[in-house]
């Protein structure tokens, strides 16, 4: 079978730390100013959730509900 050697381990763990900073930076680049319409925000937000980064993406869901109450499906995002 496949042996892990402790050096290979290592460099896979940065590597993925490489991963997540470099998906944080790229998030905070693509993050639309608040005065954006919520068309921006609502794909921003859906972006996230396919970049894993759900506590982030819920924030905005959780914002973007507040804003229009009445969107059921706002609200149900901003749940999850």
């Amino acid at each position: 079978m496949f042996k892990v050697f402790p050096g290979w381990l290592a460099i896979a763990v940065l590597a993925s730390m490489l991963m997540i900073f470099v998906t944080l930076a790229r998030a905070a680049s693509l993050r639309p100013p608040p005065n954006a319409p919520v068309s921006a925000r609502v794909a921003f937000a859906a972006w996230l959730e396919q970049m894993e980064l759900r506590d982030e993406a819920r924030k905005h869901w959780k914002a973007l509900a507040a804003e229009r109450p009445e969107d059921n499906k706002l609200k149900s995002l901003a749940m999850e």
